[in-house]
């Protein structure tokens, strides 16, 4: 009988054992994701601020682009690997949005909700993460991949005062006053010269 117990108790122990490689393995590939994810992150916002810094494609009024192109990274564009490929790559903000830092939605809930978030009115890109055990645990993976600090992943965001942009008769009418004002002062200077020739002995 005792052989039947050291058979058993060296069961247990494998057991044991193989549970704390799997765990340790197990976590080292969430590490792993997290920093891959980390770095796609700020991968796509560098290509966003480089292609608004180099005019390469088309800008919306703040100077940002529109959306974001996966052909601008040819066959290797930034993944985010913590949520996986079954979702859809970009979500771009909507105007109500443009004054957050932060998607209001940062976990995937289902697979319709994208894995990246991008704010065309403030030119930043987050990662989204996947639904976890815990509010703690989804909070440590935002802000890991998104070299964040938020308090929670529920936090809700005060959006900032984002001055609504020119429209194009206003843009005009300003250019048109700024060249106004040049002439005007072109105008006074010369006057001034033709002043001074006048009384130059």
């Amino acid at each position: 009988m005792r052989w039947i117990r050291d058979i058993a108790l060296l069961l247990v122990l494998l057991a044991i054992g193989g549970g704390v490689a799997w765990w340790k393995y197990d976590r080292n590939q969430s590490d792993s994701l997290v920093r891959k994810t980390a770095t796609d992150t700020q991968r796509l916002e560098r290509e966003i601020r480089f292609r608004a810094a180099t005019k390469a494609v088309a800008l919306n009024p703040r100077g940002w682009p529109a959306t974001v192109d996966p052909t601008w990274f040819d066959t290797d564009p930034p993944v985010n690997s913590v949520v996986g490929p079954a979702h859809p790559w970009v979500e771009v903000a909507q105007e109500d949005e443009a004054g957050l830092m932060h998607p209001r939605v940062r976990m995937t809930l289902d697979e319709k909700v994208a894995g990246f978030w991008y704010n065309p009115y403030q030119g930043v890109v987050r990662a989204r993460v996947p639904v976890s055990v815990s509010d703690d645990q989804a909070t440590a993976m935002y802000n890991a991949v998104n070299l964040a600090s938020l308090p929670s992943i529920l936090w809700m965001e005060a959006p900032v005062n984002v001055p609504k942009p020119k429209t194009d008769a206003e843009q005009r009418q300003a250019a048109a006053a700024a060249a106004e004002l040049a002439a005007q002062k072109e105008r006074e200077q010369q006057s001034g010269v033709v002043v001074h020739r006048k009384h130059k002995p």
